[in-house]
């Protein structure tokens, strides 16, 4: 072969290479592919998901590992709980709840709440319902606001909100900052993969070293969250597992049905210090019907006003899909 001949073949050989390699190195890895399945399927969620149920909210403290695991969380004895309605419809919501009694809860008035939202407006209405036991008469809270459109929801709205978890996947817990955040990946049976979070946040003037493990279905056409589980050390170890025990299809999409979550909590230099928390969402309803626009008008009392509602306004119930700029009368802020 001719030396010009062999030259130009070692170059296209080279060529070549650097641009399968190239193509190989620029294409994406397992744990980029999952994470942009995840954020996408959260977006899709949170955006275009529509669906309706009843649900209740409940949590129970357990003395024993053991015997969180074999008992249900039943109306008796609970430490705190919610029942309501939710009606999602893309990224406009309504959910009613309504706090239940607790053998452990205080003398202070039980809590109502009806909120209606959309991405232009919010009306929700607050109210502490007056009876023979507490001698507090009835009392409201009711204003319109700035829209709130679903995906704008916290962590804080777990009493309610199904997707909680699903929207605080790549959230910091204990609300610390992002410090040397990192993002493992590992598949487990072919079928699972976990995704592991490890940061190190600062609480109250301390530095605590957390890990999140997201194990998620990998054999599905989206990813199906099964299980999270939130490790934080420190003068307290805590761990928190939460599970999406079920799942129910709802407009063509996976929405969460019945989601648990246990904490444990043991502060190691404190003997029986041991302690188990168990949470409990439960739905009834989801992929029945889909959400119509009656659900998101919220009828009015007599005495009702609306704080930040227009006084020509003039109707007994608000529809929040129906609501114009003048219709949001602003009260003037105090100097």
């Amino acid at each position: 072969m001719k030396p010009i001949l062999r030259r130009l073949s070692v170059f296209l050989c080279l060529f070549c290479f650097v641009v399968v390699s190239g193509s190989a190195f620029s294409a994406d890895s397992p744990k980029e592919e999952m994470i942009a399945k995840i954020k996408a399927y959260r977006a899709d969620l949170m955006q275009n998901a529509s669906f309706c149920c009843s649900f209740t909210f409940k949590a129970k403290k357990f003395s024993s590992e053991e015997e969180e695991a074999s008992a249900e969380i039943g109306d008796d004895d609970i430490l705190f709980g919610w029942e309501g309605r939710l009606f999602k419809k893309g990224e406009q919501y309504r959910y009613q709840i309504r706090e239940l009694d607790s053998p452990h809860g205080t003398d202070f008035p039980l809590l109502y709440i009806d909120k209606a939202a959309n991405k232009n407006f919010s009306v929700e209405i607050v109210r502490f319902a007056g009876d023979e036991k507490t001698k507090v008469p009835l009392t409201s809270s009711l204003s319109l606001v700035k829209g709130e459109p679903f995906g704008a929801l916290s962590r804080n709205n777990k009493f309610w909100n199904p997707l909680y978890l699903i929207d605080e996947i790549f959230k910091n817990p204990y609300g610390f900052k992002d410090a040397d955040l990192s993002i493992e990946y590992s598949d487990i049976d072919g079928q699972h993969g976990k995704l592991t979070l490890t940061g190190e946040g600062e609480l109250f003037g301390k530095k605590y070293p957390w890990v999140r493990e997201i194990t998620v279905r990998t054999d599905l056409p989206e990813p199906e969250i099964e299980q999270i589980v939130v490790l934080q050390h420190g003068s307290t170890e805590v761990k928190r597992t939460y599970k999406i025990v079920e799942w129910k299809d709802s407009d063509g999409r996976k929405i969460p049905a019945y989601v648990r979550g246990i904490t444990y909590s043991v502060i190691p230099t404190f003997k029986g210090s041991e302690s188990w928390h168990t949470e409990e969402w439960k739905s009834e309803g989801i992929g029945e019907r889909m959400p119509e626009d009656k659900d998101f008008v919220i009828e009015l009392k007599p005495e009702d006003k609306i704080k930040n509602l227009s006084p020509s306004y003039g109707k007994r119930e608000i529809d929040v899909n129906a609501l114009t700029e003048a219709d949001y009368v602003p009260e003037p802020k105090d100097e």
